[in-house]
This record gives C-alpha cells, structure tokens and sequence, in this order.
C-alpha cells in the first residue's frame, strides 16, 4: 500500500512506545513475549487495517503503570492550555489594531504617514523572508530522528524512553510549528483587520481630510509616490489614485488603503498559512512506513512463525560476541523468531564457488534472510568484494531480506587510540558503501552496536 496510516496523535505515541519498548526489552523482561504475542493474536481477527492499534490496545492493559506512555514532550505544556487560550492572540491582536489606530488629530489624514502603511511595510518584509526561508527548505532533505545507541549499563527501560523522546520530539515538532505559525499569521491578519475596522468606525462618525507635508518630496514626487503604492488597489477597487490636494475627503485613500491592505498582508498572509500547513504535511511521519518492519515481527510471533537468517562470513571467522551481536540484530531486523545459521567463512580465492554450489548448499535455493558479514579492517576491492557481492545480490531470490554487516572489531582495535580514529573510521565506511552499492544495505557492527543492536538496525532504515 502507498497511501500513508492514518492515526492520531495518541495513537501513534502509544505505537511508538511500544516499537521503543519492545525492541530495547528484547529478552522479555518488561513486555513478557507471551503477552505480545497474545495481544498480536487477538488485533489480526480485524484484519490488515489498524492492526498495530487493535494490538496496542490488547497490550496496555497488560503493562504496569510505569510501563505506560512517558509525557515527554514539551508539547505536552500546549495541550495543557485551556482550548480557548491559544485564540486569544488573535482576538487580543483585532482589539489592539481597532484601539490603537488614530487616523490624525484635527480630522486631518496625513498621505506620507498613514496608519497602515507601516504595517504593509513590515508584513512584506515578513513575507519576503518566509518565501526565502521556504525555498531553502524545501531543497534539503529532513534528517530523520536518530536512533540513539544505549551506552554501557544503560537498562532496557531507560534507553525505551530515550529513543522514545527523541523520536516524539521529531515526530511532534512540525505539527507543533504549524499551530503556532498558524496562529501568528491569524494575529497579524486580525490586527489589520482592526486597523480597517477602525478606520470605518472612525470615518463613519467623523469627517477627514487629507494633507502632506515633507522637506524634501515634492508635489509631483508625492503624486509618484502614491500611485506606486496604491495602484495595484486602484486597479482592483477601480477607484482612481486621488491627486495629494490639501483637504480633499479622505474617504477614497481609506478606500485604496483598505485595499492594499488586504493585497499586501490578509491574501500573503493566507497563502503563507498555506504553505506552512503544506510544510507540515511533507515534514510529518510515514506511519506505515516507519512502523512496516515492526509490524511484520508482531505478526510473525502472534503466528508462531520462525524465520532464518543465513549468515555468510567472508575472508575471515567472527568473535563469539560479534555472532551473539548478529543473532540479536537480525531478530531486531526481521522479527524475534528469526535464527541465525552460521555458514562457514568464504576463503580468499574461492568467491566463485559461493552463489553455485558449496557443502552448505546453493544460496540461490535459500529463500530466508541472508546476512553477509565482512571485516571493516580488510580494504575493499571492487574485484573482489564487489564482485562477489553482485554475484550473490543477483543469485539470492529474496531481495528484501539481505544485509552487508561490517564487523568493526578488528579495525576499532587497531586504531581506536589514535587520534585521527573518526576519519579513518569514515572513510573506510565509506569506501565499503562505494564496493556495496546497488547489493544490499549495510549495516556497521561497531562497539556501540554491539551493544544495542536495535538502535543499529533502525539506523537502516
């Protein structure tokens, strides 16, 4: 399906905890698997849609009070404010325009210094920056929320709520600019639309006249002037620019800028309202996508299903701990059924045997998950790896479920002393990506992802 999950907010908060609790707890000891695959059971009877929430729901009342969503957002202060409160602004901003406004004393409009021409002034430069601030936008990519990795004696239920708050933050940020922009862009229209309410209140009552007066702009620098500013309002009213007259009536220069005000600020205003609410749509979350992985492993454990991993090191034999680091990340990767068989290591030379068939059997009849694990420390060479990695990426049917790991055991003990550790890190990486690409996604087994390799697996994604 393409079409994106709709779920409100507190769903997708209950979801994500539950995402973040569930892969962090991996041995059960919070979320026993029995109750998780109980729940999974009792939410497929309604079918494909809404299954992770018929799941969420089963599963809640099964968990403790502290085990329950953490309130961890900041936003959390904005939902506590009375529902009517954030109004407010708006309306306090149409009070103020229609209070403040005063048109001139005497009865006498000044052309050079009307009341509204400040406001246009500053609305454009306003609009002016957002437009800038848009397109620069829109021409980078949004860095999605890291997945944090657990640092050492980190219990499972303290990393759940870290991954859990910055991925709310990320999550709940864009929603929360939008209610906030939306309501200073109503502000700024509700305090135009006091000033010209004003001046109709005032003009109704009272009767105005026009004057100017400058030291260095004369007549015919006046005359230019005002049709500059108040033609486009001319064109749309199809009252004519007046001539700047000592006392003529100031009834059709309120006409002009009432106008302009709403060409240069209601109608900008709206449209930024626009594209920020579009803004938000684009920077918002793909439910089904960013739950899709999760929700295939709930459903495996509520069927029973057991998958397998095939593990295939190359040019080298992998420490007890990297293979206990494997186990773990391909349960995280393709659900907590999910073994690992361990094939012997690929010796140098013989890659052309490995997608034909050795005494393990042809990769091309398995039809699991396969992982193919290289040593970071070994330079790539296109000839070599890359090669081989194409060969089995052609071979192997199973497309979606295969990953390149690089073991940085080796690499982290040689050089982590030095100081230059970071960029040689990188680039070597980096170089392994180049010789990867176009096979299957890679994943770094580095120290930290030892330790925590669901945060590793998200990484992927």
């Amino acid at each position: 399906m393409n079409r994106r999950l709709k779920l409100t907010q507190d769903e997708a908060r209950q979801l994500l905890w539950l995402r973040c609790l569930e892969e962090a707890d991996a041995t059960g000891q919070f979320v026993p698997v029995a109750d998780r695959a109980i729940a999974g059971r009792e939410a497929g009877a309604g079918g494909e849609e809404g299954y992770l929430v018929r799941r969420a729901a089963a599963l809640f009342p099964r968990l403790p009070a502290e085990l329950q969503v953490p309130a961890v957002y900041s936003g959390e202060k904005w939902k506590r404010l009375p529902s009517r409160m954030p109004w407010a602004l708006p309306l306090g901003a149409f009070i103020l325009g229609w209070a403040t406004n005063h048109l001139g004393p005497d009865h006498v409009i000044s052309i050079l210094s009307f009341p509204l021409l400040g406001l246009i002034v500053w609305n454009l430069a306003v609009c002016s920056w957002s437009l800038v601030h848009d397109f620069k936008s829109r021409r980078q990519q949004p860095a999605p929320a890291p997945a944090l990795r657990r640092a050492p004696g980190v219990d499972a239920l303290t990393a759940a709520k870290t991954e859990f708050a910055a991925r709310s933050r990320a999550w709940e940020k864009p929603a929360l600019q939008w209610r906030i922009t939306l309501l200073f862009h109503l502000a700024a229209i509700a305090l135009t639309l006091g000033v010209v309410g004003g001046l109709y209140a005032r003009g109704l009552v009272k009767k105005y006249t026009v004057a100017w007066e400058s030291t260095f702009l004369s007549e015919d620098h006046v005359r230019t002037l005002t049709r500059i500013v108040l033609g486009p309002a001319s064109l749309l009213t199809g009252i004519p620019v007046p001539e700047p007259k000592l006392q003529n009536s100031a009834a059709p220069w309120i006409h002009l800028w009432a106008a302009s005000a709403v060409i240069f600020i209601v109608i900008p205003r709206f449209i930024l309202l626009n594209m920020a609410r579009r803004s938000a749509v684009r920077a918002a979350p793909d439910y089904r996508k960013e739950f899709a992985a999760w929700a295939a492993a709930c459903r495996s454990m509520a069927e029973g299903r057991t998958g397998q991993a095939t593990i295939l090191p190359v040019h080298y034999e992998p420490e007890p701990r990297v293979r206990d680091a494997l186990r773990a990340a391909v349960q995280h990767r393709w659900g907590t059924g999910t073994g690992a068989d361990f094939l012997p290591p690929v010796a140098y030379g013989s890659e052309e045997t490995v997608t034909v068939s050795d005494r393990t059997g042809a990769l091309s009849d398995r039809t699991g998950a396969l992982v193919v694990v290289l040593p970071l420390s070994a330079t790539p060479e296109s000839e070599v790896h890359g090669a081989l990695l194409r060969q089995i990426a052609a071979s192997f049917t199973a497309q979606g479920r295969g990953l390149i790991v690089l073991d940085a055991s080796g690499f982290e003990s040689r050089f982590r002393t030095l100081a230059e550790f970071p960029e040689r890190l990188a680039a070597r990486l980096a170089a392994w990506q180049k010789t990867a690409a176009g096979t299957f996604p890679v994943l770094l087994l580095d120290d930290a992802a030892r330790r925590d390799p669901a945060a590793a697996v998200r990484l992927l994604s």
